[in-house]
């Protein structure tokens, strides 16, 4: 059965909340824990530890929202209900966090970053989710998730330009920016979501829930060969893509010698990850999408081998590898998750459930699971080699080459090793027709 194809208004009007979820993603997580400690004052183990716990609550909360997601049946849709929930609960934290850093104490803190995350969580999943069940077209839904990620990346960009101006010595400071981060995305946030709920249809056919334990729901769910392989690629190419983002800033400062640049080569990266979008687009239509994705990721390993030779003053031949790997991660944001709504078919099959917002969790999971690996990583190791991330700091050759090899080297073993994984993966194009095709005979008898 031929599957609609939608407007790109429609797309942008499901694509919506991905925006100032998006805008929120930067100063959670690399700005605030800064801002309670330098600009508010906090004793930094306290700040680090109400992190910790709230993060490790964040986690928890992927599985067991993934699983409670997908019994609901509602005459509003399957998806928006969890979807609206989260937003209350997203703009109550991100104004205790951004708004009240004065009046909050470590646990406070912690526990509105609790209600933050559990927003965020309950919003994003049922957003993923919903966007999967949206089409059952194997290149439809690659532009769907293409449109949503180009969409969060120009919230990324907004996040950086606005908290840019603001510790500006132009700016007002950061305390102010982030109030104005909280309004727009207050604003945002409560347009986007009614545009969605209003203009997006949630009448996804479900097929019936069974009633059984969590544990057993995902024992059943990691039986898929074809999951095991996106997953363990996933982790590993999310490892590799998490830790340049965590060296990204004292690479340039210490490396490459030139602090002033940090802000504008940041800008080039997003927006190159922007107008890429297309691009992969054509390429999971063209080739499949994990080979796709494949070739995404060896295009970065590729730009990433120059950066091991980088010394102080190679700017210029820094550039294209901020260029090419920005162009790369629209791969890595466009293709996984529609790959993951391909194998939504195939464990629906095999299991007579509907159970996108499981498979979404578990993506969302291993993508919060890789971006804590990695700073928990790269910073012991740099410690150990006395490496001194302070402005102005002089530091040894060994200590800067051991920031290279972790901000270059080890991406590129481990981006090898997931297209190594992605070999042979079972779901292309001709095999998605077939579960489609069987979907269709089950739903019609």
């Amino acid at each position: 059965m031929k599957q609609p194809r939608f407007s790109l208004a429609a797309l942008i009007a499901y694509s919506g909340p991905a925006l100032p979820l998006a805008m929120l993603t930067g100063p959670v997580f690399a700005v605030l824990p800064t801002y309670f400690t330098r600009d508010i004052g906090l004793d930094q183990a306290s700040v680090g530890l109400a992190l910790l716990l709230s993060r490790a609550w964040d986690a928890l909360c992927d599985p067991a929202v993934g699983v409670y997601a997908d019994r609901i049946t509602s005459r509003y849709g399957r998806r928006r209900p969890l979807l609206v929930a989260g937003v209350p609960l997203i703009i109550l934290g991100s104004w205790l966090l951004f708004t009240q850093g004065h009046s909050l104490t470590p646990l406070t803190m912690g526990l509105a970053s609790m209600v933050l995350y559990t927003g965020w969580t309950l919003t994003k999943l049922s957003h993923d989710a919903w966007g999967a069940e949206l089409s059952a077209d194997y290149t439809e839904r690659t532009r769907i998730t293409a449109v949503r990620e180009a969409v969060a990346l120009c919230g990324g960009l907004m996040a950086i330009v606005l908290l840019g101006w603001g510790i500006s010595p132009s700016g007002p400071g950061l305390s102010q920016a982030l109030r104005w981060l909280f309004m727009m995305v207050t604003v945002l946030m409560l347009t986007a979501v009614c545009l969605a709920v209003l203009r997006t249809s949630d009448k996804a056919v479900v097929a019936d829930q069974k009633r059984v334990s969590m544990a057993t729901q995902w024992h059943t769910l990691l039986q898929s060969l074809a999951l095991k392989k996106l997953a363990f690629a996933f982790v590993l190419n999310g490892l590799a893509s998490a830790l340049p983002t965590t060296l990204f800033l004292p690479f340039v400062e210490h490396v490459l010698g030139r602090p002033d640049l940090k802000g504008p080569l940041i800008l080039l990266f997003f927006v190159c990850a922007v107008f890429a979008v297309p691009v992969w687009i054509w390429a999971g239509k063209r080739l499949g999408k994990h080979r796709a994705w494949q070739l995404s990721m060896l295009i970065a390993t590729c730009s990433f081998i120059p950066a091991i030779f980088l010394k102080a003053g190679d700017v210029i031949w820094f550039v294209p590898v901020v260029v090419i790997t920005g162009i790369c991660l629209a791969g890595d944001l466009v293709l996984p998750p529609s790959i993951q709504a391909d194998v939504l078919d195939e464990d629906r099959i095999n299991s007579g459930q509907s159970r996108a917002g499981m498979l979404f969790a578990l993506l969302g999971f291993l993508n919060k699971f890789t971006f804590a690996l990695a700073p928990g990583i790269a910073l012991p190791v740099l410690g150990y080699m006395a490496f001194n991330p302070k402005p102005d700091a002089v530091n040894s050759g060994p200590a800067l080459l051991t920031l290279t090899m972790l901000y270059a080297f080890l991406p590129v073993l481990l981006k090898l090793a997931a297209i190594y994984t992605m070999q042979g993966f079972p779901l292309d194009q001709r095999r998605h027709q077939e579960l489609q095709h069987i979907i269709n005979l089950k739903t019609s008898v």
